[in-house]
């Protein structure tokens, strides 16, 4: 079986670090097991360090720095070429370009108008963390469409 591979935005990667029960939790311990291959370039790997830094998270910097060095491990990591798309938010240009780079099967996040599929959907699919999941135990993905 050919391992499922995925793009997070930040909101789905933070959930899940912070919330290990439902959709977004239930994604990250997919990707510590390696049922699922994470994907990520510099610029995504330092938004969810700045993410998971912020007070109001409350989280010791040691235990960030513990956790992200974990994941650091088990991810895959991508160089993109920049894309010229109008996203509502263009610091999120980056998801799509590293989804396209390493030709993953899905972009999740909780934020799907961020993401409007008359842009984006042509190029990867994007997800909910329920959709994700739902399709996964379908055995289904964008390899599958």
């Amino acid at each position: 079986m050919t391992t499922v591979r995925i793009v997070l935005d930040t909101n789905v990667f933070v959930s899940g670090v912070l919330k290990q029960k439902g959709p977004p939790g239930m994604i990250m311990d997919l990707c510590v097991r390696w049922d699922i291959s994470l994907h990520v370039d510099d610029r995504i790997w330092h938004e969810y360090r700045a993410v998971l830094c912020r007070p109001k998270f409350r989280l010791p910097k040691e235990e960030i720095d513990r956790l992200l060095n974990a994941l650091f491990d088990l991810s895959t990591h991508v160089v993109a070429s920049p894309l010229s798309l109008d996203l509502p938010d263009q610091n999120d240009a980056a998801f799509v370009e590293v989804a396209l780079a390493a030709h993953v099967d899905s972009l999740v996040t909780g934020n799907l108008r961020h993401f409007p599929k008359r842009i984006v959907g042509k190029l990867v699919l994007v997800q909910t963390p329920r959709e994700f999941l739902d399709a996964l135990a379908l055995g289904r993905s964008a390899s599958y469409r």
